[in-house]
């Protein structure tokens, strides 16, 4: 995807698109094609703590200012109390998303590229930069805004006190103690210590939604790059949680990360440019728990891992892509979590024991082990892994089971009672329900028959009583 300045000729319009990229274990980078955060959830660094939850925001992002033959440019964006108090898009000339964001920026002789991406598999964000200077020498002065929150929170000055030391390149910061420190280090330059807050970075997105929109971020101090004249400078930035890898394997990465996706597409084998870029685009929704755990992240900026969703699009992910053992490994991690028939309605963000109230997610179950079957013929995996699952929610759902959950005479599935959502409609508002849908549900009982009609195609197969 490519972007001109039409794109952004005002605040508001360059605020409208936003860009992703994901390191495979729930955490993510994000912002708008302009740079401003909008969201609470914006950020450089959103790091997975406890992979795919627990996630923090550690990196909210890096503002960039040049100085050169006597002029100030400041490519920040920045939205606050006072509105627009900071309008470095006027300086953005293209955005270019393949896959990774590439923001093209001109003031007066020097043109400055960065990209943005995040090695698979790591707590850590790079951000290469490509700097070409026509001019006299220049500097790049590169100022970092760090915070230390659940990315579903704000924080206020004073809130978190942090612990500067100086690493190699760079500094670590301690926020809190017991979590990964932010080490943030820079492959050419000087960093300089100067603590500040930035007050009130106010987001529009959260005040839609009826949300605190303020956060304060800690400015633990700068980087400093020289510029030569007529010279381009090529260095990188890194943001990890924990020490990371250096700057100086920005380009490694970025080369690994290039192959392994061409390798996703060349599995799927698909023809169609569309189809490779969704090929690409599914890659962010699978992430591992374990090394041996893979599951479906719902949604970004703040879903974690669905029971419902997880069924519903483990085909188009997994299986289209031919990504079978990422299948297996989901429907085996769900299967072994079933309790009294239900599978997992949601895995919460603090890493707890999962949820169930959903009455749908677990007939999704039949669905997606089918569709496993259609595409794989992994009968040995169906039937010593799924099968007995499978089992075991029929018969809790013929018996009974939790949230009023059972057959009613007439075979058919009735759920629910007050004050309890179990379908996707699922708003609920302290104890309103917004949507009740307690009885029959229509859709769930298409999904009970169609699981019914699956079992018994499957005994069959396999010859059993």
């Amino acid at each position: 995807m490519h972007f001109g300045k039409e794109a952004w000729r005002t605040f508001e319009r360059g605020c409208e698109r936003e860009w992703l990229v994901t390191n495979g274990l729930g955490g993510f980078a994000a912002g708008t094609l302009i740079g401003a955060n909008t969201r609470r959830y914006h950020g450089l660094l959103v790091a997975a703590l406890n992979p795919p939850v627990g996630r923090f925001l550690l990196l909210a992002k890096l503002d960039e200012r040049l100085e050169a033959e006597g002029f100030y440019y400041n490519l920040a964006t920045n939205y606050t109390a006072g509105g627009v108090t900071e309008s470095g898009f006027v300086h953005l000339q293209r955005v270019v998303v393949d896959p990774f964001p590439e923001f093209t920026y001109s003031c007066g002789h020097i043109l400055l590229r960065k990209l943005v991406f995040m090695p698979y598999g790591m707590n850590a964000t790079v951000i290469l930069y490509r700097i070409y200077n026509g001019g006299l020498p220049a500097r790049l002065i590169l100022v970092p805004l760090v915070n230390y929150r659940d990315y579903h929170g704000n924080t206020y000055q004073g809130e978190i006190s942090f612990r500067q030391e100086p690493v190699a390149g760079g500094v670590k910061l301690t926020g809190r103690e017991g979590f990964p420190s932010l080490v943030l280090r820079s492959g050419a330059g000087e960093y300089f210590s100067s603590p500040d807050w930035f007050y009130g970075m106010r987001y529009p997105e959260e005040e839609e939604r009826g949300l605190n929109p303020w956060d304060d971020h800690f400015l633990p101090g700068r980087f400093e790059v020289v510029l030569p004249a007529e010279e381009e400078t090529v260095f990188a930035v890194v943001a990890a949680a924990g020490e990371g890898p250096g700057p100086g394997a920005a380009g490694r990465l970025l080369a690994k990360e290039y192959k392994r996706l061409a390798r996703l597409e060349k599995t799927a084998g698909l023809k169609d440019p569309f189809a490779r870029a969704l090929v690409r685009a599914a890659d962010a929704f699978l992430v591992k728990r374990h090394a041996d755990t893979a599951t479906v992240v719902a949604g970004y900026p703040w879903f974690t891992d669905w029971g419902r969703d997880a069924m519903i699009a483990l085909p188009g992910l997994t299986l289209v892509t031919r990504r079978y053992a990422e299948a297996r490994e989901i429907l085996a991690f769900f299967g072994a979590w079933v309790k009294d028939g239900l599978l997992p309605n949601l895995f919460p963000d603090g890493g707890q024991e999962p949820l169930y109230n959903t009455v749908d997610a677990a007939l999704w179950y039949f669905q997606a082990v089918n569709k496993y079957l259609q595409y794989t013929g992994d009968e040995d995996f169906v039937l010593k892994v799924a099968l007995p699952v499978m089992d075991e929610i029929i018969s809790h759902y013929a018996e009974g089971t939790h949230f009023g959950i059972r057959m009613d005479d007439d075979g058919l599935i009735r759920a629910g009672g007050p004050g309890i959502q179990l379908t996707w409609m699922d708003a609920k508002v302290d104890d309103w329900v917004v949507t009740p849908r307690d009885g029959k549900a229509v859709e769930v009982n298409a999904l009970w028959y169609n699981a019914v009609c699956i079992l018994e195609n499957l005994y069959l197969r396999f010859k059993l009583a």
